[in-house]
């Protein structure tokens, strides 16, 4: 089944990545799996800062469906960044989704601390990291369960 029909066009996910790579890749993948949205990088602390307190102060703000977040952003405790989401009365029930290379259970005690929605592995393999991102637009990103999201063959 063809992806593009079941992801609003105009879907938005907010990617906190200090990592011009992996937010790089991250936007590989979605493009490559079909998945079409408005991708928003945030790198670093400041970027970070600005964002929220503008989308705080905004009448409308724009309105992610996502929000996927490393856990290691230079100088930004987990913690921190979440208190920046829910400084945005409009995010209160975004999911907020740690992506990260923490160990599982590192990634997991700092998820039930900050109150972030889950805590995904950050896989280095391509293959897994195709399956962490499909399994993110599956359960947050509004995609049928039963569709699989694989990258596109070669043309």
């Amino acid at each position: 089944m063809d992806i593009h029909s079941q992801i609003d066009a105009s879907m938005d996910i907010l990617l906190i990545e200090d990592s011009l790579a992996d937010a790089t890749f991250f936007r590989h993948v979605l493009k490559e799996c079909g998945v079409r949205c408005q991708l928003t990088v945030l790198r670093q602390r400041s970027g970070v800062e600005v964002f929220f307190t503008r989308a705080a102060s905004s009448e409308y703000p724009s309105l992610p469906r996502l929000i996927i977040a490393d856990c290691m952003i230079p100088g930004m405790e987990t913690e921190d960044l979440m208190a920046a989401v829910r400084t945005v009365p409009a995010y209160q029930h975004v999911p907020v989704i740690l992506f990260s290379t923490l160990a599982e259970e590192e990634g997991e005690r700092r998820r039930v601390r900050c109150g972030a929605t889950a805590f995904i592995y950050k896989p280095g393999e391509l293959t897994a990291f195709v399956e962490a991102v499909s399994t993110m637009m599956r359960q947050w990103g509004g995609l049928d369960g039963s569709t699989n999201v694989t990258p596109a063959s070669p043309q």
